[in-house]
């Protein structure tokens, strides 16, 4: 690897690999009409449920990690997410926070501290296995109930008293839920039902099935998705993504972060 196109490079090709410049355009010329070729007579249809399969998959790993609380394999899952926030243009915030907290369970925190962050990500208020949610959605739940006792206060609301209404939701929850039990009331779950889409998922599988769209048939060819890519992540240069990757480590280093 040279860091420059220059000389050096060119000399060392020449000598060792006995590669003129010539040569090299030649195959690249030559890489270049092999991936417009595999470009067209790619499956459309094939490589849009594949890279659905991809995205899908991905995501209920994900959330399968943090209903059991597994957190490494919510770092596993990031790792695959920072891929995907880069190949997309328009998630570029998300690929520096995916970035981010990579580089604090590698380097920034100590390990005491990394631990924490790797297994204080979910949290189960119920008890039972694969029942944690999201820490973020919880402390959410913590502020409705903080916001409705607010709510209740009225025209007494003042600085102290939201002050006493935040401190007291511990208990307050702890108190409701011991009598709710001991006078055997149904508490609701909290959960939001909606309408099955069972019937619509079956048509659009036979649709699938009938359309043979899992079994790769080249030169089939959407109209709107003309030339769709298997997965986002063929795109990504990678020398580019090191590069972007440094200059964020760079900009750690001289106390200057892009968030």
């Amino acid at each position: 690897m040279f860091r420059y196109d220059g000389s050096h490079r060119r000399n060392h090709e020449r000598n060792v690999h006995s590669l003129t410049i010539e040569d090299m355009l030649n195959v690249n010329s030559n890489s270049n009409e092999a991936l417009s070729r595999t470009s067209e007579n790619d499956d459309d249809m094939f490589n849009y449920q594949c890279s659905l399969l991809d995205h899908g998959l991905l995501y209920m790993n994900f959330t399968d990690a943090i209903a059991e609380g597994d957190g490494d394999r919510i770092l596993r899952c990031w790792k695959f997410f920072l891929l995907h926030f880069y190949s997309d243009k328009g998630s570029a915030k998300y690929a520096v926070e995916a970035l981010y907290l990579q580089l604090q369970q590698q380097a920034l925190l100590s390990p005491r501290q990394a631990y924490r962050q790797r297994w204080n990500r979910s949290v189960n208020n119920r008890g039972g296995k694969g029942k944690n949610v999201p820490l973020d959605l919880d402390v959410e739940h913590d502020n409705n109930a903080v916001k409705e006792a607010i709510r209740r206060l009225g025209p007494n609301i003042t600085n102290s008293t939201v002050q006493r209404s935040a401190q007291m939701l511990p208990v307050a929850t702890q108190i409701v839920d011991v009598v709710g039990r001991e006078c055997q009331i149904m508490k609701r779950s909290g959960i939001h039902f909606v309408q099955t889409a069972h019937k619509d998922m079956a048509k659009l599988v036979h649709e699938l099935i009938k359309a043979d769209a899992l079994t790769e048939m080249p030169e089939r060819k959407y109209k709107h998705y003309n030339g769709f890519a298997r997965s986002p992540l063929m795109s990504i240069q990678m020398t580019k993504f090191c590069k972007w990757i440094n200059q964020h480590k760079y900009e750690l280093k001289i106390s200057r972060k892009a968030r």
